[in-house]
């Protein structure tokens, strides 16, 4: 968890369960915190992908 000087956390992020969990919240922490865009940009930019095996469906 990420938190500010204050000691309050600057945002919260979720996603759905499975393998893949980590790279969405990955994503939108990366390019609030690196890049400053709003949540909303942050939702609609590409995304990176940690996976390094194809997914099973």
């Amino acid at each position: 968890m990420l938190f500010r000087p204050d000691g309050q956390p600057p945002a919260a992020y979720g996603s759905t369960g499975g393998p893949t969990i980590i790279n969405p919240a990955r994503n939108l922490m990366l390019d609030q915190r690196d890049n400053r865009k709003t949540p909303k940009q942050a939702s609609v930019a590409p995304c990176l992908s940690g996976l390094r095996v194809p997914m099973r469906r």
